[in-house]
């Protein structure tokens, strides 16, 4: 079983333009029916191994939601459990810069300096005290930084330079009226209803009865070089993958962070018949709620992906793609693949091209 679906995109291109983006929404797996009647331990061994991608946010949602499900408490979240978190995120992150968005320009990737780091980043986590964390970490840092353009964009003979460069061109490309996800201090009042109320809200989630859009925008628009893009670009590709840039410089920061305050990529509460956890990965937010029944068994398990969010059949990919110019369904395809990966699906996807 694949529990992680694939989405299917339909464009409808009239030879000039895509008049519209479809999503077919992809199946969700049956987590619940996998997890119900199942201990809280249990739970943590199966559900991080039934994902291929961003199996630590996972993990971490699932222990925080499960956590706050048992104690009926404000979770306490482990420094550690954070920190693996924001480790995957940088890893998908330069994932997309060193491999991906090479792929779609027509150059090579470069797969050997994406697992340096990733060994490097592998070899931080295994560090037994603090102070070989934070030297291996900027170690790391040091690598990473060369490999990348500064947000300035001074260094303009990098691949990922050439690519904004190229975003910024076609004005406002990919912009929608999607707005962007507020902060997480509202996430049980505004998600915990329409979760417990609607079976198909993991499919089709909405804040305030509207989809948003999740993911390194959402979470940098206000970094100064970010405001200023979407001041000009609005919600583009080139907002997106300048957001994502910026954010990997953030994540930095926050991995070098003490031990202190709370932890903002990593939360959780406990509510109303259960326990609800939100996680950001590089895509966007994850939530988890889990409710156990008298036995302490899990009775209830939901799941609402970033993808949804972004893919939602009337959100930020659709409309980004609504009117976009081509001249040939190549072109189409392709316009819709740099869009889809600005917007990063945690999944796989096929693009059709149908004549409209």
């Amino acid at each position: 079983m694949n529990p992680e679906g694939s989405l299917r995109i339909t464009l409808h291109w009239d030879g000039r333009r895509i008049v519209r983006a479809g999503v077919h929404p992809r199946p969700l797996a049956p987590i619940e029916s996998l997890l119900r009647g199942k201990l809280p331990e249990e739970a943590l061994r199966i559900l991080p191994m039934l994902f291929s991608l961003c199996g630590k946010a996972q993990a971490a949602a699932c222990a925080t939601a499960l956590e706050a499900a048992t104690e009926r408490a404000l979770p306490v979240i482990p420094l550690r459990r954070e920190r693996l978190v924001l480790v995957e995120a940088v890893q998908e992150l330069l994932w997309r810069f060193l491999i991906d968005f090479p792929r779609l320009l027509d150059k090579p990737g470069d797969p050997a300096l994406l697992a340096r780091i990733r060994h490097a980043l592998s070899v931080a986590c295994m560090e037994p005290d603090e102070r070989g964390w934070q030297e291996a970490i900027r170690r790391v840092e040091t690598v990473v930084r060369a490999a990348l353009p500064s947000e300035d964009l001074d260094n303009a003979d990098m691949l990922i330079a050439q690519l904004l460069h190229i975003c910024r061109k076609e004005h406002r490309w990919g912009h929608s009226a999607v707005a962007l996800m507020p902060d997480s201090a509202d996430i049980p009042a505004v998600l915990v209803p329409g979760l417990l109320a609607r079976a198909d809200f993991p499919a089709f989630p909405q804040w305030k009865g509207a989809p948003v859009e999740t993911g390194s925008l959402a979470r940098m628009h206000r970094h100064p070089a970010v405001a200023a893009s979407l001041s000009i670009q609005g919600t583009s590709i080139f907002s997106r993958v300048l957001a994502r840039l910026v954010e990997i410089n953030d994540l930095f920061v926050r991995l070098q962070a003490e031990d202190a305050g709370p932890r903002p990529w990593v939360q959780g509460a406990a509510i109303a018949g259960g326990g609800l956890a939100w996680v950001q990965n590089a895509r966007g937010l994850l939530v988890h709620y889990a409710a156990l029944d008298e036995a302490g068994r899990i009775a209830a398990y939901k799941i609402i992906a970033p993808t949804e969010w972004n893919f939602h059949p009337s959100g930020a990919f659709t409309q980004g793609l609504a009117g976009k110019a081509a001249d040939s369904a190549e072109a189409a395809r392709r316009h819709a693949e740099l869009l889809a990966l600005s917007l990063d699906p945690c999944v796989t996807h096929q693009i059709e091209v149908e004549h409209a």
